[in-house]
């Protein structure tokens, strides 16, 4: 049973008592003159915002758009994109360019705007011109663009600062002002409380959207399929392709490659590989995700022939190995005790100049550790510092670990002294490591 979720109060087109300030804080304040960060647009502002640019601002140019009122294309989004990315920075958008740019938009363009902005780091840029529509009184001629596909392009971008609350309010004011809610609309708040780390969150709002009336969408049950993933519950999970089939809703290689994931990440391999095999059944072909979550199944499973196996079909049929790739590959070797392959394996990966992250490096070095390689687990660690991957409370665990056990304890507290000058975090299997290191410097060992 999903909970009913307890939506923000929303005060029409402005904010609630906090504001937006848990996110950028570029909300919609009033303001006189043209100074500041050119963020907000309302109070005396609003009222003069469609008239002649009078020169405000410096380094002001007219532009003249190519395109005519009423000319929805992807020419007009582009060209209007590229006015808004040419305005000084600092200063509030050229309301005269405004006003001729959005008369060659409709909504559905409008959303494609929104979005090509934030995509081209201008995501403040997308939220002072949205923030502007919605505070336009009714009867304004522009104020039509905010509807369900602008509103709902405004919500998913919220995933970008995380400002979930900002999010919920959106959808709010969709409510209060009887703009639709759709399936996409819903589906981006989930993924937003996804991004935020309020699973349950996600799963309220998938309850509001069928009390609402809404029918799933694959990427609502994809999404869903996360959710559960990320709270262990990989048998509810497996339950949503049932869901899938009532609704008369196909299954995509996305939908096989998180259900995959969220039987891995509750250690039901074997579950994984019956995805998998389903997926193979159904038509789908593998990609690199797919490929990646295989691996981490056989891995689980204790089975580096089989991951080999994988990496060796991934080479045959020229699918891309990414970091994620070669990081499973040298866990499967860590797991498995093979330090030399995972050596190996990690030449190839800079051969292919794949960039390793912190996981490849923390792998390594604990397979190197395992092979009591104390001086390979240094080399591998020198060479991760040169490229500028900050190593973690895993990774020093893990050079600890490869001193202790080749019998370094001095290079060990070395290593133990770095760590706490770069304010590196602390746990307890790193204490544990250290009091092994201890207790050999002095002659005997805990049972």
């Amino acid at each position: 049973m999903v909970a009913k979720p307890n939506w923000p109060a929303s005060g029409g087109g402005g904010r609630g008592s906090n504001g937006y300030s848990s996110g950028s804080g570029r909300g919609m304040h009033t303001r006189q003159g043209s100074g500041g960060s050119g963020s907000g647009m309302l109070g005396g502002q609003q009222q003069q915002f469609f008239g002649n640019s009078g020169g405000r601002g410096r380094g002001r140019r007219n532009i003249v758009f190519n395109t005519k009122p009423g000319d929805f294309s992807d020419a007009a989004v582009e060209e209007f994109a590229w006015a808004v990315r040419r305005s000084p920075a600092g200063e509030a958008l050229d309301r005269q360019m405004l006003s001729d740019g959005l008369l060659n938009l409709d909504s559905r363009g409008l959303a494609a705007l929104l979005k090509e902005l934030a995509r081209g780091r201008h995501g403040f840029r997308a939220r002072e011109l949205f923030d502007f529509l919605r505070a336009l009184p009714p009867d304004h001629q522009l104020s039509q663009l905010c509807d369900v596909f602008t509103y709902t392009a405004m919500v998913s971008l919220c995933v970008d600062q995380q400002e979930l609350s900002r999010a919920f309010e959106l959808v709010s004011e969709m409510r209060q002002r009887n703009v639709e809610r759709n399936v996409h609309t819903y589906t981006a708040l989930m993924n937003v409380a996804i991004k935020c780390g309020q699973l349950q969150k996600a799963l309220e709002v998938y309850g509001e959207l069928l009390r609402e009336g809404c029918s799933p969408n694959v990427v609502t049950y994809n999404t869903l399929i996360d959710v559960h993933g990320k709270t262990g519950q990989w048998a509810e999970a497996l339950k949503v392709i049932d869901a899938m089939n009532a609704n008369n809703t196909k299954p995509v290689t996305r939908t096989y490659n998180t259900l995959m994931i969220a039987c891995n990440t509750s250690g039901q391999w074997q579950k994984a590989l019956d995805v998998y095999s389903e997926m193979v059944r159904m038509g789908h072909a593998p990609n690199t995700t797919t490929y990646n979550a295989l691996i981490s199944a056989h891995s689980k499973a204790g089975r580096l022939e089989k991951v080999m196996e994988v990496y060796q079909e991934m080479l045959r049929t020229g699918c891309e190995r990414s970091v994620i790739t070669y990081s499973a590959l040298i866990s499967a070797c860590e797991k498995a005790g093979q330090w030399q392959l995972a050596l190996n394996l990690f030449a190839e990966m800079l051969q292919e100049r794949c960039v390793p992250n912190v996981i490849t490096y923390n792998s390594l070095i604990t397979a190197c550790a395992q092979g009591a390689q104390w001086g390979k687990a240094a080399e591998v660690f020198e060479q991760m510092q040169n490229s500028g991957c900050k190593p973690d409370v895993v990774t020093y665990t893990a050079l600890v670990s490869a001193y202790e056990r080749g019998g370094q304890w001095m290079k060990a507290l070395e290593a133990f002294q770095k760590m706490q000058e770069q304010r590196c975090n602390t746990d307890a299997i790193l204490y544990n490591t250290l009091l092994d290191v201890l207790w050999d410097t002095g002659g005997g060992r805990r049972s």
